[in-house]
């Protein structure tokens, strides 16, 4: 029989023995070519990463950690025929760094000796599908993958993957040269979130931070809280002129201007790329009459 488990980092991995007389090996998932390796034998527990328990039904793996993944092979000496294996996984997004959309991801690379090897699993394979191969993003030669090819960079202190997006959001693996794991490190990706507050008659400045042409851009009335497309790859849409925008809302580069803000323009302004990804939002209020003379006195302290 073969078996599949999948185990947070840090959790115990219990292994049931219906009998002492049990072979147990294990092979390790970064480095199969090492071979099996006997975790008890004869009765005996023969590995340092095992335990049996207090009633001795079951082998026992403190805390689980990426050197623990791999096959687990329980098996009677004297039948061939009887043998159980199950391939652990072991997931860890407890080390994760939040980096905001279009920004650099690092992961530190101190102390390791190159040649690296850069794997990825996106969020959905990372959270159920964890036993499918990672995809190779950067090999020992330096090979980037397909549509990553400029995004990776390497150096002795970090590797980087430049202009992040929600698309990259998952698991990244760091090999050392023998190709075992020696960092695992989650991205996650978050929106850009701004909260505008202006003057009566003052300009809104919204930064697309893509090429226009990648984006949408979504208007939503603190009034009546329905999404409006304005912005279509580059292209305005007849929403402009409806919402009252017209002559008002302009772009320049990767810049959205809406001059002469008003009561009425009050809301969400919301931009996403064309996978649908939000790139940011961005709140607009206006200043009420009795916050003026606060927001004048701290615009002439700065």
């Amino acid at each position: 029989e073969e078996d599949f488990q999948t185990f947070f980092h840090g959790e115990d991995y219990h292994i049931r023995l219906p009998s002492l007389a049990l072979e147990v090996t294990f092979r390790n998932r970064s480095s199969p070519r090492s071979g099996d390796v006997f975790l008890m034998r004869g009765g005996i527990v023969v590995n340092s990463r095992a335990k049996l328990n207090s009633r001795l039904s079951h082998l026992i793996i403190d805390a689980v950690d990426e050197g623990d993944e791999g096959v687990y092979t329980v098996k009677n000496p004297e039948t061939l025929q009887d043998v159980q294996r199950t391939t652990l996984i072991v997931r860890d997004c407890s080390n994760e760094l939040i980096v905001k959309y279009g920004e650099h991801f690092n992961i530190p690379l101190l102390g390791l000796t190159p040649p690296i090897t850069l794997e990825y699993r996106p969020s959905a394979v990372e959270a159920n599908q964890t036993s499918r191969p990672a995809l190779m993003l950067l090999t020992s030669t330096g090979m980037s993958r397909d549509g990553y090819q400029g995004r990776i960079s390497v150096s002795e202190r970090h590797a980087s993957l430049s202009v992040v997006s929600g698309a990259d959001e998952g698991s990244y693996t760091v090999r050392d040269a023998e190709g075992v794991i020696q960092r695992k490190v989650c991205l996650n990706v978050k929106e850009h979130q701004n909260f505008v507050k202006l003057h009566r008659g003052k300009t809104l400045k919204i930064h697309l931070i893509l090429n226009s042409s990648l984006v949408h851009l979504y208007y939503t009335s603190d009034y009546d809280h329905t999404p409006h497309l304005l912005l279509d790859k580059g292209e305005f849409t007849s929403a402009q002129a409806d919402l009252g925008f017209e002559e008002r809302l302009y772009m320049d580069g990767s810049w959205i201007f809406l001059d002469q803000v008003k009561p009425s323009d009050v809301g969400e302004f919301k931009v996403t790329d064309i996978l649908g990804f939000t790139v940011s939002t961005t709140h607009l209020g206006l200043l009420r009459k009795e916050d003026w003379d606060v927001a004048d006195k701290e615009r002439l302290k700065n």
